[in-house]
């Protein structure tokens, strides 16, 4: 099994219900996608894509990626970045997470992350992004 670099980050489509006033992602934006019958929680790695020198190049092939698979995505949806490496702890309510990222195909950016259905997880995970662009930003810089 693959193991992605603990430099590395991963990118979680963010639907624009899943935002707050200001856009940025809540919580369940973390959860799993019950219209879509999700069992894992599905990311994109993002240095999966080395020949693009930028983040906004790497984020334009993966909606690249997203119409191959034909999943839908909006403008005004999010693309969260998250460092691969989070520790996600909270000692106070004795409560850890070994997230278990792997690689369903070892040909595209697609990952999975286990354990993957828990309200507390998804709620470390909004309050964990290192970044977040907005879809239409970039589909305008490169379109």
């Amino acid at each position: 099994m693959f193991e992605l670099p603990d430099k590395d980050h991963v990118v979680r489509y963010c639907s624009p219900s899943a935002l707050d006033n200001n856009h940025i992602p809540k919580a369940q934006a973390f959860q799993l996608r019950k219209i879509r019958n999700e069992v894992n929680f599905s990311v994109d790695w993002l240095e999966f894509f080395s020949n693009d020198d930028t983040i906004l190049k790497k984020l334009k092939s993966i909606l690249n990626v997203y119409q191959e698979r034909k999943l839908l995505y909006r403008n005004n949806g999010m693309c969260a970045i998250l460092n691969n490496n989070i520790k996600l702890k909270n000692e106070a309510k004795k409560y850890s997470f070994n997230l278990k990222v792997y690689q369903p195909k070892e040909t595209d950016s697609h990952f999975l992350i286990e354990p993957s259905d828990d309200l507390y997880l998804a709620k470390m995970l909004s309050e964990n992004i290192k970044e977040n662009y907005l879809i239409s930003n970039v589909l305008k810089k490169y379109k």
